[in-house]
């Protein structure tokens, strides 16, 4: 299976370089795709077939890996994904162009979350024409896209093969149709303890380092990095956002934010040297009140 991005296809951008839904949908379930075929055979064979929910109806910010009735799935909501391509395309065009503009996004976002408001999407003229449909922009901005996309599935990934959610085991179950989608996400509740979330984003930044092997350029933590960062300044901009999915049921950016360097970090080592890191963290992880 390729996991080379290549060239955007036809339709994948509004007329402002903004990725539409379909293409966001597509681009999530084929990175899955990638994070599933890149692990270690006993880790996918655990999930391999997991069914994917890309939720286009709930105004929820989230993804989540979970159980129903016994049987595994992953999800994403599009709210979610659109926030990502926003951060991607704001990225891309600030290293391609100059200027402030993921704070410029970051703003945009705090500023409706304060009003309760849905993340919108860029204003008209939030971009220069030759700023969205610049080649150099559009390539780079993919490649952004999927390290974001990578990281928020292997991170809810890994919660299923590290046994978090007790109930991937190498069943092909159905999924859950939209409707009981939207019940389960209304009623997701953390899964984490500290341990387990520092697992999983250690995992899961390995997973997505592990498909970039496969990339002409590789994959970084960067895009990870990317979407705690702005989480992180909603978070800070404005108390409300701790309603927000995301913020509900992962733990705080800031602490995260450390546990990906690190991991990718230990990664590179690890690559580098004949000398493996003994598995589990490749840090000390503190247990709350230790």
């Amino acid at each position: 299976m390729s996991t080379t991005p290549g060239p955007l296809p036809a339709g994948a951008v509004d007329a402002q370089g903004m990725f539409v839904p379909g293409f966001l949908e597509a681009e999530s379930a084929e990175i899955l795709r990638a994070l599933v075929a890149a692990l270690p055979s006993g880790k996918r064979e655990r999930v391999d077939g997991i069914p994917f929910a890309f939720d286009r109806e709930t105004t929820e910010v989230n993804a989540f890996a979970g159980c129903e009735n016994g049987a595994s799935f992953m999800a994403m909501t599009l709210p979610l994904a659109r926030a990502i391509g926003h951060i991607a395309e704001a990225k891309a065009v600030e290293e391609q162009f100059g200027g402030q503009r993921v704070a410029a996004y970051d703003k945009l976002a705090a500023d409706a979350v304060r009003a309760d408001r849905p993340i919108p999407d860029p204003p008209p003229g939030f971009y220069a024409p030759n700023e969205a449909q610049d080649p150099r922009k559009l390539a780079r901005q993919r490649v952004v896209l999927d390290e974001a996309i990578a990281f928020v599935l292997g991170h809810e990934l890994a919660h299923h093969y590290l046994g978090h959610t007790g109930c991937a085991n190498g069943d092909r179950s159905r999924g859950i149709d939209p409707a009981t989608l939207g019940r389960v996400a209304s009623r997701a509740v953390p899964l984490f303890n500290q341990p387990n979330e520092a697992g999983a984003d250690v995992s899961g930044t390995e997973n997505l380092l592990d498909v970039g092997v496969s990339r002409p350029g590789g994959m970084t933590e960067g895009g990870a990095l990317l979407v705690l960062g702005f989480f992180g300044e909603l978070s800070r901009l404005t108390p409300s956002a701790v309603a927000l999915g995301f913020l509900r049921t992962h733990p705080p950016p800031q602490l995260r934010v450390p546990i990906v360097q690190t991991a990718a970090n230990a990664w590179r080592a690890r690559k580098a040297s004949p000398l493996p890191f003994p598995s589990g963290l490749p840090f000390p992880f503190p247990l709350p009140g230790l």
